[in-house]
């Protein structure tokens, strides 16, 4: 009898969180595949309005220059910019909370991450911590934490492996 109230109690719940998904508004997802897309993000970026770029990757692919034509783009079309190039393996919250105080520091507008997984979670982290500066990253576990939009965030993985 306990199995069947609690089974009948789980699908009411998962009867309202349907309903409300879709009452949310959900970023629309862009993906480009071709050759050359990074090298023309910072056009597709200062079409979009989009004045001061955060990259953020680790010290591996910044010694591997993938970064590069990317930067000399950014600065071809006077888009400034930080390389942020200090994300580590399976990163730390003491990590993104120094990643966002510099974040926080120079207004920035956009983040692009460029690297395989630990890059790209330290990237939504950040819009994540940012998006609620109020609750530390351990409190942020569940549904609903983030209220406010995060910052526009462009993913550009560098990896093909389990997590890709």
């Amino acid at each position: 009898m306990f199995n069947i109230v609690k089974k009948i109690i789980y699908r009411i719940i998962q009867f309202f969180i349907k309903i409300g998904i879709g009452l949310i508004k959900w970023n629309n997802s862009e993906v480009i595949s071709k050759e050359n897309a990074l090298k023309e993000l910072p056009q597709t970026l200062k079409q979009k309005g989009f004045k001061k770029v955060f990259l953020i990757t680790d010290e591996k692919i910044n010694s591997l220059g993938l970064c590069n034509p990317f930067i000399e783009e950014l600065q071809i079309r006077n888009i400034d910019y930080l390389l942020y190039k200090d994300v580590i393996s399976n990163p730390t919250i003491s990590s993104i909370e120094k990643a966002l105080e510099i974040f926080n520091k120079e207004n920035f507008d956009v983040i692009v991450a460029v690297g395989g997984g630990s890059v790209i979670d330290s990237a939504k982290l950040l819009g994540a911590r940012y998006a609620n500066s109020k609750l530390s990253l351990k409190k942020m576990k569940g549904y609903f934490k983030i209220p406010k939009r995060i910052p526009y965030l462009v993913a550009v993985p560098t990896t093909a492996g389990s997590g890709s």
